[in-house]
């Protein structure tokens, strides 16, 4: 199942009662499409001696991958350990330390959840998205001889061109074109990020099939093999 605004509040409220003895705050709940997590909590940064509030607080859980109900509800509870945390003022040295350990353990043990320490996205879940996009992606060499992978909004391509272009670090990249459903684990995003890919022979065969493509002033232009100059198709 996919997570709606209905389900998680629903949820949020029967967890903070069986769980949390009703002692969290009722925080903005969202649903996101976010791809890389499956959950997040986002809070205002407090000045010192500054006391929370409700309305500091959002809770989200994704919608895009479609899972288990026991999963999105051990996503929901996940989030709901650190709001505690966070709201009490229990303080960990690291995201998952060994406050939210021990409450993580607690409740899978006392309500036979299975909560993880993680909840990025597994490969597994990155597999399941098929939908065919359009991507626009640049791959950049770096000086070091390292690769990454950009996956581009449109309306970004000649900014991010212009700024790989001035970037000292950056020894040469390429653009291209796919509909392929694997660069979909990627966000298209709209601020510069180089994404590492671990897989550099997947991606060696999944560019093998894509359009490589070449910027000409403000035009962006497919270059396919053998095609003369004057029979080049214009985005």
């Amino acid at each position: 199942m996919r997570a709606s605004h209905q389900f998680i509040t629903e949820k949020f409220q029967e967890f903070n009662r069986i769980i949390f003895n009703g002692s969290l705050p009722d925080v903005r709940i969202a649903v996101s499409n976010a791809r890389t997590r499956l959950g997040y909590l986002k809070y205002v940064r407090l000045r010192p001696g500054q006391k929370p509030a409700p309305g500091h607080y959002t809770l989200a859980v994704s919608r895009y991958y479609d899972v288990d109900r026991p999963e999105l509800e051990d996503t929901l509870i996940h989030e709901m350990i650190h709001l505690y945390l966070h709201w009490n003022g229990i303080n960990d040295p690291t995201p998952h330390g060994p406050n939210f350990i021990a409450m993580m353990e607690s409740v899978n043990c006392r309500y036979g959840r299975r909560i993880t320490v993680s909840s990025r996205t597994t490969e597994q879940k990155a597999e399941s998205d098929t939908n065919i996009r359009m991507h626009y992606l640049t791959t950049v060499r770096l000086r070091g001889g390292e690769r990454t992978l950009t996956v581009c909004a449109r309306t970004r391509i000649f900014e991010f061109d212009d700024m790989l272009g001035r970037m000292p670090g950056v020894e040469s990249r390429e653009w291209y074109v796919s509909t392929d459903p694997w660069f979909n684990r990627y966000p298209s995003v709209r601020t510069l990020k180089l994404y590492k890919v671990p897989d550099q022979e997947k991606l060696d065969s999944l560019l093998a099939t894509a359009i490589r493509c070449e910027i000409a002033g403000k035009i962006f232009r497919p270059i396919p093999p053998g095609t003369p100059a004057d029979k080049k198709h214009f985005f």
